[in-house]
């Protein structure tokens, strides 16, 4: 529940951003984003894919270049793993920001991008235990938000004034419950609708 409350609080500011969007050359608008972690179930943080929607601006410096600002929400579904007589759902979400400077190369509209993203994560765990005398027991845990600031790639292309596509790969740090870090490389394709 509190995920859909989240997604609507940032559809809202998304919304009340298009009136205070500055005169060009400033541009913004927002991506959807789907995005892979390898190793995330095994480490008991969630499902090894995850789903977000942000906000991001792009500030010209010249013809070529420019930086690009985004801040969003990031969430990775629930797991299950069974044990004897218990079962663990995990699932993990987030917040983050990134900033990034972009150089357009070999033909209009494509962009190489780098730079650095500052995340919020934290895991949860819903733990069902059935003792085997027809009842059961549910215990919620929550661990420790885990924050890093962490280098990113990435290219972007403009399909028209509107839309345009992204890949990024995103160096990531995250927790589960018990406090035991999982880092590698999440993967993210993003639908970016300018605005």
């Amino acid at each position: 529940m509190k995920t859909i409350q989240r997604t609507i609080a940032l559809m809202a500011l998304l919304t009340a951003g298009l009136g205070l969007q500055a005169e060009d050359p400033w541009e913004g608008g927002f991506k959807l984003t789907a995005a892979t972690f390898s190793g995330a179930e095994e480490a008991y943080l969630g499902q090894g894919r995850a789903y977000g929607l942000a906000m991001f601006g792009r500030y010209p410096l010249g013809r070529s270049s420019g930086l690009a600002f985004e801040g969003g929400y990031k969430f990775m579904p629930t797991t299950t793993h069974t044990f004897g007589a218990s079962n663990w759902e995990d699932k993990s979400d987030g917040y983050y920001g990134s900033a990034l400077y972009q150089h357009q190369l070999w033909f209009e509209g494509f962009t190489l991008q780098g730079g650095v993203r500052l995340a919020q994560y934290v895991t949860a765990r819903r733990a069902n235990f059935f003792p085997g005398d027809g009842t059961s027991l549910l215990t919620k845990y929550r661990g420790d938000y885990a924050t890093t600031v962490k280098p990113m790639v990435g290219a972007a292309y403009r399909l028209n004034a509107q839309y345009g596509v992204e890949l990024n790969l995103v160096s990531t740090e995250m927790k589960n419950v018990q406090g035991q870090a999982k880092t590698g490389t999440m993967v993210e394709l993003a639908l970016l609708i300018h605005l």
